[in-house]
């Protein structure tokens, strides 16, 4: 397989910017291979990555769920769902797929490459749902997941705050100010992580002596926290 993929297509270059070192490169060449390239195996069979395709949605979906029911909790069946809808989007792929450059690894037919179909969206989504499976096969499940989560964690964030477009904070203080408490205090108890991926914990507290109210929120920015931690002690007293 590795022999007839064409001298542009680098595999150890996009092994590297995807963060992942393939034990059979095999592999990643075939999810690489668009139908139109017509290659087909000595027997006849044809090789591309219309198997991987349908294989990777599946990684993707598992890996998103998993890390969207164990990190928000607070999300019901419904509101998981359409976050979810929006992340694994051929949309939202084909960006994350520009991101890494991966049109100019896709193998396509001489027609279709002229063209500059390796630019369409929905070619682009599949051959990254193709990539998916094939790093989940060759290294297995948490090396797929953790690489998912990594290419698309900008997306999550952005589809965590789009749903809840809802302003937690000015609820809040709707209602305290109902009560007749003084305005909601914020405070940041940590950051964790590195640079580029810090994680804010922060705590909302409302009330003062036996009546103070306290919940705590997180996020990749103080804001978020704060929103998260607004909802929260909303939620839990039922304000």
């Amino acid at each position: 397989m590795i022999n007839l993929i064409p001298n542009r297509v680098n595999l150890k270059e996009l092994g590297k910017k995807l963060g992942v070192k393939f034990k059979n490169q095999r592999l990643l060449g075939l999810a690489l291979t668009h139908s139109s390239a017509q290659l087909k195996t000595e027997d006849g069979a044809a090789l591309n990555n219309e198997r991987l395709e349908f294989f990777g949605d599946a990684v993707l979906k598992l890996a998103v769920s998993e890390f969207f029911y164990l990190n928000y909790s607070r999300f019901s069946e419904g509101e998981l769902t359409k976050v979810r809808a929006t992340v694994v989007s051929d949309f939202t792929l084909a960006q994350v797929a520009r991101q890494l450059s991966l049109g100019d690894f896709i193998i396509l037919g001489p027609h279709e490459l002229k063209t500059r179909e390796f630019n369409r969206p929905s070619i682009l989504a599949a051959a990254l749902e193709a990539v998916f499976a094939a790093i989940y096969l060759d290294r297995g499940f948490p090396t797929a997941k953790k690489i998912i989560i990594k290419l698309l964690g900008d997306r999550i964030e952005a589809a965590i705050n789009f749903q809840h477009t809802v302003d937690f904070k000015s609820k809040l203080q709707e209602e305290v100010k109902k009560i007749g408490w003084s305005l909601p205090v914020y405070r940041v108890l940590a950051e964790k992580g590195p640079e580029h991926q810090k994680i804010f914990y922060v705590e909302v507290t409302i009330g003062e002596g036996a009546r103070q109210l306290k919940a705590t929120g997180k996020g990749k920015t103080k804001k978020t926290a704060q929103q998260w931690a607004a909802r929260a002690v909303l939620e839990k007293y039922s304000l």
